[in-house]
């Protein structure tokens, strides 16, 4: 694509920013802070997206609850779903949609009216526990004690089942126990190097098949180092922490912000793009931005069948149960491409604006950065539209990403040729 049509692109989409009026629409609300009661009584007629420290909720929302914090406690009702990538989830109240978790320590004592997904280092149904579902939980150790509507897939170090279960489970875990309280009203099969312990009045009515895992010797490692790794989970965690911190940043800023936190967003963005240029290195960081520069529909496309397509994968992945890891993984990897491609897409605009200025050597890689973030920030203050060049720029992003990454890969070498452009490490 030519410079001058590149140029009227950028003109035309001025013209739109004037000339398309504000579409006032319900805006998900988001929230930063260190502590958040929400109490008994009051409504939130919304989503909620919050990062924090200890956030308490006794009121009701109607919508989804989507935290990243050190501690969430739920007394109240959440009339949608929740995700929390959290150190400690704890629900007592009552949970209309489904319950996902990714936490050191998770409790569910109240009503799920769906489904239970956790990756926990330990989690606990106690005896008031309600889920009308399914129940998939991998963790270093899983107590149920209250009642489960239908299936229940356990990957865990410790089992230990007291509680009622109307349809089939699937274990597979170094010690499994079923204590006098267990009820299992389906099928019982697990995989273990060990018979499970059933205790005298622990009731199974469909059949039982035990799978004997045989140990050897470096086998049962590898199979299943990853479960109940406080390490693993909490990085998982934190991935996931800081996408949402991020993404909440960034819509934050554009419902309209307080200026400090404009500035904060700025200044964190800025010192996350210093270190990707770091890792990336200065001469693969050119080969992105070239690689817009040069192939503006190719790297576009690529960054959008990427954000169709793994999110479909991982919703396949979901439903088939047995690949939820893999789900998760893909949903972690998306939300890392979603940052960096902003960051990316920022760094474009603004070695673009820096190149119109500086029209002979090339431009500063730090000072583009700054400059693209800045202005892809307020740009995104704009009603409607901004959310709109915010996704295209990281669409634009991504792509670049992916198809350099390609290229170096099958290249065997740094050096890009496109177009007469050549790369240095200024």
């Amino acid at each position: 694509m030519k410079t001058g049509r590149i140029n009227w692109i950028i003109i035309s989409i001025a013209v739109l920013m004037v000339l398309i009026p504000s579409i006032p629409a319900k805006a998900t609300k988001f929230l930063a802070t260190n502590a958040l009661n929400f109490p008994e009584g009051e409504l939130l007629e919304d989503d909620l997206v919050m990062t924090g420290q200890s956030v308490r909720i006794g009121g009701q929302i109607d919508g989804d609850l989507i935290a990243a914090c050190r501690s969430v406690v739920i007394n109240g009702d959440i009339n949608g779903s929740i995700l929390c990538a959290d150190q400690y989830t704890k629900v007592f109240g009552n949970i209309d949609g489904s319950m996902r978790a990714f936490c050191q320590d998770a409790q569910l004592n109240g009503t799920v009216n769906r489904n239970v997904i956790v990756f926990c280092a330990a989690f606990t149904l106690g005896p008031e526990g309600r889920v009308e579902r399914d129940v998939a939980a991998f963790a270093g150790e899983v107590t149920i004690e209250g009642r489960i509507g239908k299936n229940v897939i356990i990957h865990a170090g410790d089992a230990i089942i007291g509680g009622t279960i109307e349809g089939d489970v699937n274990i597979e875990a170094d010690k499994i126990t079923l204590l006098p309280t267990a009820v299992i009203k389906g099928n019982l099969s697990y995989k273990s190097d060990r018979p499970a312990k059933v205790e005298e009045g622990a009731t199974v009515f469909g059949l039982t098949d035990w799978k004997k895992i045989e140990d050897t010797q470096g086998e049962k490692k590898s199979r299943r180092s990853w479960i109940g790794s406080i390490t693993t989970i909490s990085g998982i965690g934190l991935g996931i922490s800081i996408a949402v911190q991020v993404f909440s940043l960034i819509i934050g800023i554009a419902s309209g912000k307080s200026l400090l936190t404009v500035i904060l967003f700025i200044v964190a963005a800025y010192l996350a793009m210093v270190l990707l240029i770091a890792i990336f290195k200065a001469r693969h960081s050119r080969m992105v931005l070239e690689t817009m520069t040069w192939k503006p529909l190719k790297t576009f496309s690529t960054g959008l069948v990427g954000f169709l397509l793994l999110p479909i994968a991982a919703i396949f992945f979901t439903v088939t149960l047995v690949g939820i890891p893999i789900a998760l993984l893909l949903a972690f990897i998306l939300g890392i491409l979603c940052i960096a491609g902003w960051l990316l897409g920022a760094l474009a605009m603004g070695d673009f604006i820096l190149s119109r200025i500086k029209r002979n050597g090339p431009t500063s890689l730090y000072l583009s950065a700054l400059i693209g973030i800045v202005l892809l920030v307020f740009l995104a203050g704009i009603p409607y539209l901004g959310s709109l060049i915010v996704l295209i720029m990281t669409f634009f992003g991504v792509g670049a990403l992916l198809l350099t990454k390609h290229r170096i890969d099958h290249s065997g070498s740094d050096q890009f040729q496109g177009k007469g452009l050549s790369i240095d490490g200024n």
